[in-house]
């Protein structure tokens, strides 16, 4: 990454990614990072300035790396969205499903707001549902590894310093409860996002 990093026009000391490492980075972020963000028309607007960046041997590169993820089908579709608008469009849109529970988690599920906890666990298992197989591994892979950074919790974080395997327990001992319950509870969502969607296209068709 640091060989293909290029200097950045005007600004002497700054560099940015390379053509193809940039366009794997925005597609990961609002895929795999950020699962409510795949189809947001802010990120596959700059997808698509990615693509046109990249030369067609930069491209295809980016498709193979899609291609082996565990999450290919969404990678795929976000870059065929992106590779569409870099066209000149119209780019269809494959990500009905998500952004109709954008609009439930904004709207009438807009409630959940008031609590981080729940709000952030409940969006990643509906859109794992939504997903399949493979983001719901991974959610139940991340609720049992070991943790990234410091507990926003000022207890969970002084356990963590102090006992770092108790607090990784006990962090696990909450994590996966608390995935399960959500699991459960967003299941009819989903298949109430499932059925907005399906009016939706029939409504276009």
């Amino acid at each position: 990454m640091w060989e293909r990093a290029r200097p950045l026009d005007r600004a002497a000391g700054l560099s940015r990614l390379g053509a193809a490492d940039h366009l794997w980075h925005l597609l990961v972020h609002s895929v795999v990072t950020h699962p409510h963000r795949r189809g947001a028309l802010r990120d596959v607007l700059l997808a698509a300035e990615a693509v046109r960046d990249c030369s067609p041997a930069q491209n295809e590169e980016v498709e193979r790396r899609a291609a082996g993820h565990g999450l290919a089908r969404a990678l795929g579709d976000l870059l065929a969205m992106a590779r569409e608008t870099a066209a000149g469009g119209p780019a269809r849109d494959r990500f009905r499903r998500e952004a109709a529970a954008n609009y439930l988690l904004s709207g009438p599920l807009g409630w959940l707001r008031f609590s981080r906890f729940w709000m952030s666990a409940f969006s990643g298992a509906l859109f794992a549902l939504l997903e399949g197989g493979a983001d719901r591994r991974r959610e139940w892979g991340l609720a049992w590894a070991a943790p990234q950074f410091p507990s926003p919790w000022g207890f969970a974080a002084r356990l963590d310093r102090r006992a770092p395997r108790l607090g990784r327990l006990c962090r696990n001992a909450v994590k996966v409860p608390r995935l399960m319950v959500c699991r459960v509870v967003a299941w009819p969502v989903a298949v109430a996002v499932g059925v907005l969607a399906a009016d939706d296209r029939r409504l276009r068709s």
